[in-house]
């Protein structure tokens, strides 16, 4: 093995090892499409959020609002387990989301657009539910994005951030000791750090104008509504001293505050400024007509409204918001006092379709002992006896503040700046809400014309939200929309679908040099390219599951992933471009000898197997092999050109005998990727038997059966939390109720006896430590997960396995402890456990069990199982006309809470099928099983983890490869890692994943 690769086998954590294949095959004519990869390699798939709308718009409807709740009744799957978790809603008032990525057996409250990424119960089942917490609450939408465990990332990016540079994050913090829903929060922004009184600077990189400012919430993604009030300038000719004033909704502020991101340089960024989703309600009138779906107008016999440069005039006339009810929060509206003597706001309470007079009005006139008052039922409360009356010609600016009962109105001058005048009032009877109206008194005749320019509310604590702290600067590279965007259901579309438009994924960084890449997308109206060195070069018009490769020149090798979408428009009306998903499978093309490796005896003149793993390419692809007899020192060709089968029978050269020989496979159009066998391997005379290697985990399977020439005690005696339980006799012990025990040792630690135990029922999770020394066996005879406060430890000769399944799974091996040690020659094996092989002339069981047809033993036609966390059993191979298919692999999921010691053996191979009495119709084998393995730090050497597919021998096909998962943080796993398929008709890889 080349020192390159043997420091990604033994120093590849925390690397990842991800593929985008099928597996679980069982034996085979089976055409697999999609992407093989190895160890240290890496997927990302891009895919649309989960979208609920109130009437099934989106991707679901919202479930019925039952009780003040919403409670979905399903579940989305997703492909492997949920890392993070994140919630975006919609709605009026409060409303408090929960969220679960296990089907609902785990709910945690979640922050509207804070993803939850740690102390949550994963899962491959997303739920949520939701509770109104006010009277008139109500959710219009919601969505979910979530990564997992496959490389899923469940959003698209957005539009509205496309080609921005920059960004900061800022902490805001709440002191008036409630959570606030959709609230609105001035920000300073400034456009250099040296400004004063900025609550964030943009350190010189925003456009003077601020027109390339975004906001988004904690998810750093999701854009929110905000409105540019007006720019602050010290100077004409200093404008990079400029304070630019924005207001932003928060959807939830929680009561020690929330963090939100803004982004800013961006020279072609649009106004996306928007009053009208940033405020409660929002008026203004700048259209040449009033909005007649917002307003309705109430006007004198002689009365009149006019709109002209964007002021609503007034002359013995009112304006009433159709829909919006105002109760609690401020009003803030500009008026102009064109002439007369008398303006107002009210709040009008509604009867049907009919409104009735004011509960609230405050007005200002030029009366005397009238300057600036506040009005409850048409009767005078307070008033501000010393403030100015208003003139004709003034401009003045207004603020409504209701807060429970007490009531402040206020009138600033133009700049709003300078209060004029103020009044309060404590309203103990509570005052009711009622719907916005903007009155102008007077007979019509022009004596009292009052011009309205704008109108807001906005919500109100008296200890407001503030900015805590803002963070560094970060540069960002986002997806870049061109004529793109997204769908209601989040997937992206064409903006005008008249020309085509183009998407660019954000830069994927890789940990190594990326030399394969296979994409595999769903859509319509596509073209794909893809690109290794940032965009610089894209390999262009990519199908669906193929494989590209740097090394025959389809793109160049680099570590920054890219790919660009293109959309295409159609004629079609019905038809739309679309991409609903991408999923980029990358690798970085690498090959491992697995046989011969070093030590093994192969004689001169017959046929030996070399084997392989070079999971990153399909399997058709050209692998070359040589041979050295002298330590390496020269070498020469086996072959040049044969396709990536994971083995090869060698016709070993008659005078090719040596102590000193070595195999290279190598990538035939680039050698330099290649891997040499770790030691020396003997090539001896013709003649001489070949040293054949140890079935260590075949005997296994065969002991495991022999339960007739043990004693058998069916009794279970292990009740005890505070004993020390030593069983190292020849005995079988066949559990009937749950056991516990302070330490549990099976097995003589010489092999001289057999000590077993069936566990038919559960460990009391309470119990201490398992010692499984030689000699001893614990079979799991259920398909519950086990768990011990204590560790596990597998001594040479140890046995930790589960029953055999047939049809159904009732039996896998799943164990939880404190600490994990499987020492050399441990064996931990699910060796033929799963679904049952074919008798003569019949089917494997299983979910893609292998079939009979025409004397042959054949393959299923689909696959199963995630890449991620992996449950399933291996299924059975076919039977041919007169053998037997071999038996699928079992289930085995081993986490450690702290430490996984791995130098023993984790088997979950496939068994071979029979050889047939004529050797023409043999039997299919079986596919390989599933391993789960998860610690906080692994560590160890020489380990063996194995979930390949049995051999179809020379007719019939092979078993497809297992799926192997391991979840390791921190230390190395050292040793031989292989989920390759059985050799014979058709093998197929499985997958290896390393996080």
């Amino acid at each position: 093995m080349n020192k390159i690769k043997k420091q990604e086998i033994e120093t590849g954590i925390p690397s990842k090892i991800k593929n985008g294949c099928f597996l679980l095959v069982s034996s085979l004519l089976i055409i697999l499409s999609i992407g093989l990869v190895s160890a240290f390699a890496d997927v990302t798939q891009i895919k649309a959020p989960l979208f609920w709308y109130e009437g099934g718009s989106g991707d679901y409807a919202l479930p019925r609002l039952v009780n003040a709740e919403y409670d979905l009744s399903g579940f989305v799957a997703t492909e492997g387990q949920v890392k993070t978790i994140c919630a975006n809603y919609d709605a009026v008032g409060a409303v408090a989301v929960e969220v679960s990525a296990d089907n609902g057996l785990h709910y945690y409250s979640v922050t509207n657009g804070v993803p939850l990424t740690d102390k949550f119960v994963s899962g491959d089942r997303i739920k949520w539910r939701a509770k109104i917490l006010d009277e008139d609450a109500k959710l219009n939408a919601l969505s979910i994005t979530y990564t997992d465990s496959a490389g899923t990332i469940s959003s698209f990016g957005h539009e509205e951030l496309s080609g921005f540079n920059y960004r900061k994050e800022i902490l805001l913090k709440n002191p008036s000791g409630q959570e606030l829903f959709n609230y609105q929060i001035k920000l300073k922004v400034g456009i250099d750090k040296k400004v004063e009184g900025a609550d964030v600077n943009c350190e010189g990189n925003v456009r003077p104008d601020f027109r390339d400012v975004r906001f988004t919430a904690a998810d750093g993604e999701t854009p929110l509504s905000y409105y540019f009030e007006n720019q602050i300038a010290s100077s004409p000719a200093a404008f990079r001293n400029d304070t630019g004033s924005f207001w932003v909704k928060i959807p939830q502020i929680t009561r020690v505050g929330v963090k939100i991101y803004i982004y800013y340089g961006n020279s072609n960024a649009g106004d996306l400024s928007d009053p009208k989703n940033t405020f409660d309600f929002y008026g203004s009138f700048k259209n040449t007509k009033l909005d007649a779906s917002s307003w309705t107008v109430n006007a004198d016999p002689k009365g009149s409204y006019a709109i002209k440069d964007g002021q609503l005039k007034l002359d013995a006339a009112e304006i009433i918001a159709k829909d919006f009810k105002f109760g609690q929060g401020i009003i803030e509206y500009s008026v102009s006092v064109e002439s007369g003597f008398e303006n107002s706001l009210s709040l009008r309470p509604k009867s049907g379709d009919r409104y009735d007079s004011p509960g609230l009005v405050a007005y200002s006139s030029v009366y005397k002992g009238a300057e600036h008052c506040i009005a409850i039922d048409d009767i005078v409360k307070a008033n501000d006896g010393l403030a100015t009356p208003i003139t004709a010609g003034g401009k003045y600016n207004y603020r409504l503040t209701v807060d429970g009962n007490d009531i402040t109105f206020e009138r600033m001058d133009q700049l709003n700046t300078t209060v004029q005048a103020k009044v309060t009032y404590s309203d103990t009877s509570a005052m009711k809400a009622g719907y916005l109206g903007l009155k102008s008194g007077g007979d019509g005749s022009g004596r009292n014309v009052m011009a309205y320019s704008e109108i807001r509310v906005r919500k109100f604590v008296k200890a407001q939200p503030l900015v805590n702290k803002t963070g560094a600067l970060e540069q960002v590279r986002l997806p870049i929309f061109s004529n793109t965007a997204l769908s209601k259901e989040g997937n992206l579309i064409l903006y005008d679908n008249t020309q085509a438009g183009t998407y660019i994924t954000k830069t994927i960084p890789a940990p190594f040099n990326v030399r394969i890449i296979a994409p595999v997308y769903k859509g319509a109206n596509l073209q794909v390219n893809v690109s290794a060195d940032n965009g610089k070069n894209y390999k262009e018009d990519c199908l669906s599951g193929n494989y590209y490769y740097s090394s025959i020149k389809d793109f160049i090798a680099g570590e920054n992933v890219v790919a660009k979408i293109k959309l295409n428009p159609v004629d079609v009306k019905k038809e739309i471009s679309q991409l609903e998903e991408i999923k980029l499978n990358y690798n970085p093309g690498a090959v491992l000898m697995v046989k011969p490796n070093g030590a093994e005896k192969f004689s001169a003149g017959a046929t030996e197997k070399i084997s392989w793993s070079a999971l990153d390419y399909d399997n058709k692809y050209p692998i070359k092999l040589e041979y050295s007899l002298d330590s390496g020192k020269n070498y020469s060709i086996i072959t040049d050109n044969v396709s990536n089968s994971g083995s090869y029978s060698w016709k070993v050269p008659l005078d090719a005998k040596t102590k000193t020989a070595l195999i290279r496979v190598s990538d035939s159009n680039d050698e330099s990727i290649n891997d040499v066998s770790d030691n020396v391997f003997t090539i001896q005379d013709a003649g001489l038997a070949a040293e054949e290697p140890a079935e260590e985990t075949a005997q296994v399977a065969e002991e495991t059966k022999d339960e007739e020439t043990a004693q058998k005690q069916t009794k279970s005696e292990l009740n005890d939390l505070d004993k020390d339980y030593v069983i190292d006799k020849n005995i079988t012990i066949s559990t009937d109720s749950d056991i516990a025990f302070k330490t549990l040792t099976l097995g003589d630690g010489k092999g001289a006896h057999i000590s077993k135990i069936i566990l038919n029922n559960n460990i009391n999770p309470n119990s201490g430590k398992i010692i499984i020394r030689n000699g001893g066996q614990l079979i799991q005879a259920n398909n519950d997960a086990q768990a011990i406060s204590g560790d596990l430890i597998i001594e040479q000769g140890g046995i930790l396995t589960h029953m055999e399944n047939k049809t159904d799974k009732k039996y896998q091996l799943d164990l939880t402890a404190q600490n994990i040690t499987l020492k050399s020659g441990a064996i931990v094996s699910a060796y033929a456990k799963g679904y049952s092989g074919g008798e003569a002339q019949q089917a494997g069981a299983g979910k893609a069990a292998g079939v009979y047809i025409g004397k042959q033993a054949r393959g299923g036609k689909h696959t199963y199982d995630t890449e991620k966390a992996p449950n399933e059993l291996g299924s059975g191979g076919a039977g041919s006309l007169l053998a037997k298919g071999g038996a699928g692999g079992g289930t085995i999921r081993l986490i450690a809470k702290q430490e996984f010691s791995l130098s023993g053996i984790i088997n979950a191979d496939g068994k071979a099928g029979a050889v047939a009495s004529d050797n023409i119709y043999n039997a299919a084998g079986g596919a390989g099983g599933s391993i789960y393995l998860e610690a906080s730090k692994f560590s160890g050497s020489g380990a063996k983890i194995t979930a390949s597919g049995g051999s179809g021998n020379k007719t019939a096909g092979a078993g497809g490869g297992g799926r192997i998962n391991i979840k390791a943080p921190a230390g190395k796993i050292s040793g031989t890692i292989n989920a390759n398929g059985g050799s014979g008709l058709n093998t197929e890889a499985g997958s290896v994943i390393i996080e």
